[in-house]
């Protein structure tokens, strides 16, 4: 029996490391196939073909296998995309490898409310920041889409982990949803972006994900054994709305990307 155990140990520490590997070798390979193409598509069919188990399924449970996935696939392909809009700028390329790498063996591998909250945060941060560079010159519905799905997979994913029976969990993502969709409209009329070291960050990601902490923070309040303080919940609201202020004043003339 001890031999037993100590082999089954062996072998999973054994699959832990071989999993870490492929994740490590995927996020590098994703970039590197950006660097050496210049172009975005041989990583994204890379990404959709690394998600090959999400679409082989019957029919009537795709769209499910899909949502269930959909999280990773956007923040896949959101830093996919970022590292072919900074494809110039080494120092923002080495992070977002950095990141990529990061997201891959470590931050997607775990299934705690935390982590599961960092995931959510930075699908939906990342997301909404490709959208809006992306989108800026096409017509308005495709970025208010974009948005909306990307604000509906991310709700959905960090409600999935709160397990509170009394949130209806698909009305909440789509009311979440709905609601970063509406913010994306405004924002196509009046789009104000940041550069930090020749990144470019749409204020309407900070604002959403301020949004979105107050939301989630909220919620973990309401629950019976929450650890989350009243004044948590307080300072991130006061905070999410300083910073919205000051958005919508400093920047009150607007600066279209």
């Amino acid at each position: 029996m001890a031999k037993f155990l100590e082999g089954k140990t062996s072998g999973s520490a054994l699959s832990d490391i071989v999993h870490l590997v492929l994740n490590v070798g995927f996020a590098l390979v994703a970039v590197g196939l950006v660097v050496l193409t210049a172009v975005p598509w041989p990583s994204l069919l890379l990404v959709v073909a690394s998600k090959w188990r999400t679409f082989i399924v019957r029919p009537y449970f795709l769209w499910l296998s899909i949502r269930a996935n959909l999280v990773d696939i956007i923040a896949n392909c959101s830093l996919v995309l970022l590292a072919w809009l900074n494809l110039e700028n080494y120092i923002a390329l080495l992070a977002i490898t950095v990141l990529f790498v990061l997201w891959a063996a470590v931050i997607k591998t775990k299934n705690d409310l935390v982590s599961t909250k960092l995931q959510a945060g930075l699908s939906l941060f990342l997301g909404l920041s490709v959208a809006v560079q992306l989108c800026y010159e096409l017509p308005n519905i495709v970025l208010v889409a974009a948005a909306g799905i990307i604000g509906y997979a991310s709700a959905r994913h960090f409600l999935i982990a709160l397990d509170d029976d009394d949130t209806p969990i698909e009305l909440s993502a789509l009311c979440f949803g709905f609601a970063t969709a509406a913010f994306a409209f405004a924002s196509s009329f009046w789009q104000v972006v940041f550069v930090f070291g020749g990144v470019a960050i749409p204020a309407l990601a900070i604002s959403v994900l301020l949004v979105a902490l107050f939301a989630s923070l909220y919620l973990e309040y309401l629950q019976e054994e929450s650890r989350t303080e009243r004044t948590e919940v307080i300072f991130s609201g006061i905070f999410a709305a300083i910073i919205q202020i000051v958005i919508l004043v400093v920047f009150s003339g607007g600066i279209t990307y």
